[in-house]
Formats: structure tokens, sequence, C-alpha cells
């Protein structure tokens, strides 16, 4: 079933649970280009558009304005002209008859940032995702592992992402002497 994309409801931060569907910025049957902001989407903390992951045409709007899903849910389809509607409608009746909202850990709500002892230094960090060969998100100066928030989930869906506080950074140890290694 090429040609066919799902929009969904993002994940626009750790903590993001759901979202509201504040409006729909293209309707049913416009053309759609790859990155060009569809609808406009808001959780407790933050506001803003979402983009489409592809080319095509606007098929299906299955959330309402005003709607209030949960992280994952299906919003809408993006295909090609030329793709069957039976094809549009059994990807969204095995997407709904799939879709599952995340558990409250799955959410963030059970990822705390720990802190570990490395050389005398306290390293504050935030572990998602299991599994896959682990990936270490640096930031730069002046930064913590806040800077990570928008991709550090996408980025541990099949891998183990550790996001630091690098020394003098965040919540890890203020104090690093002269910084030299």
């Amino acid at each position: 079933m090429s040609g066919i994309h799902t929009l969904t409801m993002p994940k626009w931060g750790l903590s993001m649970s759901e979202g509201r569907v504040n409006a729909w910025l293209k309707g049913l049957g416009d053309p759609i280009t790859r990155g060009e902001e569809i609808v406009e989407v808001e959780s407790e903390k933050i506001a803003g558009a979402l983009e489409a992951p592809a080319s095509g045409v606007l098929r299906r709007r299955l959330a309402a304005e005003e709607d209030l899903l949960p992280v994952g849910a299906l919003l809408g389809i993006i295909a090609d002209a030329d793709v069957a509607d039976t094809e549009i409608d059994a990807v969204v009746a095995e997407f709904l008859a799939n879709y599952v909202p995340p558990s409250e850990e799955e959410e963030g709500g059970g990822s705390v940032p720990g802190k570990i002892e490395v050389g005398g230094l306290r390293i504050r960090y935030l572990k998602l995702g299991a599994g896959g060969e682990p990936l270490i998100l640096v930031h730069g100066f002046g930064g913590d592992l806040n800077n990570w928030l928008f991709n550090h989930a996408t980025l541990a869906v099949k891998r183990e992402v550790y996001a630091l506080d690098l020394p003098g950074h965040g919540e890890s140890t203020k104090d690093v002497a002269d910084g030299s290694l």
C-alpha cells in the first residue's frame, strides 16, 4: 500500500501525552507538499503546526477541530491521487485496530533524569528507549539535556538513547576545575 502516509498526533516533548487539534490548515482534497503545515496542534506546554511527512493529497481527516487525542492517534491520511479509496480505508481500519495509546511510562511519565558519578563528577542523564545500538546526545555550549526535548523520544524508538548534562551545565556538577581532560 505504497503512496499512503499516516498523519499522527506528534509527541512534542517528554511529558506530552495528548494534544488538541486546533485547526486544519488544509482541506480534504488539497494537494500537500512534504514539509508543508497541515494542522495546528496544541499540548499543555506548546502549540505548533504539524508538517506533512510526505507529498500527496489530503485524503482523510479523521480528527475534528477541538478533538483531544493521545500521542500517536491517527489525525489524517495523505495519499497519492490515484490511490483507491478502498486501499485508504484498509490502512485506516488496520491502524485503528492496532493502535494502542502509549502507557504512562512510554509517555515519559516514568522517565525521570538520573545522576551518576564519573571521575568525581556528578552527571545528570535521561535514558529513553531500549535495545539497539546506544546513542549519546551531547548538547552545545550553554545547553543541557533538555536541548533534545523534541528529538529524544523519536530517536529512542528502536534503541537506547541517553541525553546528558555535561559538567558545568544543567544539573550536573558545576565545578569543572580547569576544564582539561
